[in-house]
């Protein structure tokens, strides 16, 4: 994990205008996110479910010319509430991840472990960071000459916009980065640092016990 920390850092270092793009996205995501404050929009014990598509390329700190493609979904579960938010445990389940290299690359992937931070203080729109780590598994290696099995390290900031007015359904902007490695289980390790643009659907089921006398938004 250290070593993909570092090929993070590196990343903003050698790509001033990845870093430059991450910062933009981010301030767009503010701007579009009203200052009125709304507390606890999203109750702990709510249940998301996701539907996404992300693609991308690969940046610099591992092997190059490589693109990647990815279709899944999410399922998560709000764990507790925190200062501006909350946050959210998920899985993802992506059966179709398609990797464009010298020798292209069909495989599938599970990513258990995914923690997110929903900004709720804002007044429609929800922004937000996460961090996770998963496996993935493709018929041919990657990056090539390696292994067929990887894992997938991966930090991101997106957006959650409401479909319309009082919707529990949100349209899904994020930019992710995912490091594909395999972690020593061959030599070499070059591995794929990626940034991948995600869109996706999804939909945020509050518990019952949570929704007397609350709505999903409040104007």
């Amino acid at each position: 994990m250290t070593k993909d920390v570092r090929s993070l850092l590196r990343l903003c270092s050698d790509s001033p205008r990845t870093l430059r793009f991450a910062v933009v996205l981010f301030l767009v995501i503010t701007a579009l996110s009203s200052l009125s404050a709304q507390t606890n929009r999203i109750p702990t014990g709510t249940k998301e479910g996701e539907f996404f598509i992300a693609g991308g390329h690969s940046v610099s700190g591992g092997r190059g010319n490589t693109g990647v493609f990815q279709a899944g979904f999410r399922v998560g579960r709000v764990l507790f509430q925190a200062p501006k938010g909350n946050l959210e445990y998920s899985v993802d389940f992506i059966p179709i991840y398609y990797i464009v290299q010298q020798q292209s690359a069909y495989g599938i992937s599970l990513t258990p472990f995914n923690l997110k931070y929903n900004f709720t203080s804002f007044h429609r729109a929800i922004p937000y960071l996460e961090l996770g780590g998963g496996v993935l598994f493709t018929n041919h290696d990657v990056p090539d000459g390696t292994n067929s099995v990887n894992f997938t390290p991966q930090a991101g900031i997106g957006l959650h916009i409401p479909i319309h007015s009082r919707s529990n359904r949100y349209f899904g902007v994020a930019l992710k980065y995912v490091h594909i490695s395999n972690a020593g289980l061959s030599v070499p390790n070059p591995g794929v640092n990626t940034l991948q643009v995600k869109l996706s659907i999804a939909h945020f089921g509050i518990a019952r016990s949570s929704k007397k006398g609350r709505a999903p938004h409040s104007q």
